[in-house]
């Protein structure tokens, strides 16, 4: 059986979490401090910042960008058409409004010619999503965003560890390009915390604004020298000043210590999964009608995702192999965010195109299943097999 979620935690997590118990440090202290060094070491940023969720991260980004820079007659987000709710979301939240643009149904990230004609004088972000590991032309969409002047945020939640195409090195990874990167360690994660997210950037004040607002909006956090004030005051009244307009999205500190412990198995996993997804691909490149969605061999490999052609096969049909294998399944990531109800609510705020053939195609001829971060080479030999089985029993 594959489950869509299954634990990675070993003894380290259970340890970790009974030390914070024993220490009676429950919110956010030294284990989630030395969490954000690590992992800002691990991808290749200059800082990090811990919060509840990754959705949390992407809420508090947009909330972050909005203060940097107030939203005015120029206020629209560039979003891809497929991807998770909380891409979308917490941008409408801040007051911006959404230009959904088509993806490449093959590797299922932004059509990067339909991003160039959507970059209109109105345009004063973009939200770049990496689908399941697969990095979403990282370096053109910088290239076109500096020559703009725009900023970019990457929604690196579903992607942790990958490396961009044209990568010589690891020491950058996806997220770390435009002015912030998020990540996600829910439980189907790469990593998992219980619940968590990351938000990396190179950019100091936009950090501090983050540590600032992730808290209340208070500056105990920050050194008296910080971009938000620098007013010498009382030390025992600034504990109390409130500076911005601020949320509580603290992790707690049990979060920060299992995620120090599965950042440390975080190489094996990725490896684990990057093997997995050559003897996938390799699988279903014998099975016509059926294809992996294409990534880069620095790829992370969150899920799988599958297109199914409709001129050989069915989609059904394969979804009831895989019921009959104990194999979960789902749409990929949320379809075609456009044909979601909650559309309906947030139309007015939305620029829409008149069609999205990439998205449609991957909405009504695909599906995905879950990786992990060990070996699953004989649940994937098996599901192959029965593949090429029913395939021989229709033709």
């Amino acid at each position: 059986m594959i489950k869509l979620g299954e634990s990675s935690w070993g003894s380290e997590e259970i340890q970790a979490i009974q030390s914070c118990l024993d220490s009676d440090t429950l919110t956010m202290g030294s284990q989630v401090r030395e969490f954000e060094i690590e992992f800002a070491n691990f991808v290749g940023a200059k800082y990090a910042l811990m919060v509840n969720s990754g959705s949390s991260a992407n809420l508090l980004t947009a909330f972050v960008i909005r203060e940097l820079h107030p939203v005015e007659s120029r206020n629209t987000v560039i979003v891809p058409a497929l991807s998770w709710a909380t891409t979308y979301f917490p941008w409408i939240q801040a007051g911006y409004n959404l230009k959904f643009v088509d993806v490449d149904p093959i590797n299922l990230n932004i059509n990067k010619d339909d991003l160039r004609i959507a970059l209109t004088d109105d345009v004063v972000g973009i939200c770049m999503a990496h689908i399941l590991g697969a990095d979403a032309g990282i370096s053109e969409v910088m290239s076109e965003a500096q020559k703009r002047n725009i900023w970019v945020v990457e929604d690196t939640c579903e992607s942790l560890g990958a490396l961009p195409l044209d990568s010589q090195s690891k020491s950058s990874m996806l997220g770390t390009f435009g002015l912030a990167g998020t990540y996600s360690f829910f439980r189907s994660h790469h990593i998992s915390t219980m619940e968590g997210g990351m938000i990396v950037s190179d950019n100091r004040t936009f950090y501090e604004y983050c540590v600032a607002m992730r808290a209340h909006g208070w500056l105990r956090e920050l050194p008296t020298q910080n971009s938000i004030s620098e007013k010498e005051v009382d030390p025992w009244q600034a504990k109390f000043n409130f500076h911005l307009p601020g949320f509580n999205l603290r992790p707690l500190e049990m979060s920060g210590a299992v995620g120090l412990a599965q950042l440390s198995k975080l190489p094996s996993f990725l490896e684990f999964r990057r093997s997995n997804a050559k003897l996938l691909s390799k699988g279903l490149n014998t099975i016509s009608g059926l294809r992996l969605q294409s990534q880069f061999e620095g790829g992370s490999w969150m899920a799988f995702a599958v297109n199914v052609d409709p001129t050989i096969i069915d989609r059904s049909l394969i979804l009831e192999v895989f019921y009959e294998l104990g194999i979960e399944t789902r749409p990929v990531v949320a379809g075609n965010f456009l044909q979601q109800p909650v559309m309906n609510s947030i139309k007015d705020k939305c620029i829409i195109a008149s069609s999205y053939p990439g998205a449609e195609r991957i909405h009504s001829n695909s599906f995905m299943f879950a990786n992990h971060g060990r070996d699953m080479k004989l649940e994937i030999s098996e599901l192959v097999n029965r593949l090429q089985n029913l395939m021989k029993q229709l033709s």
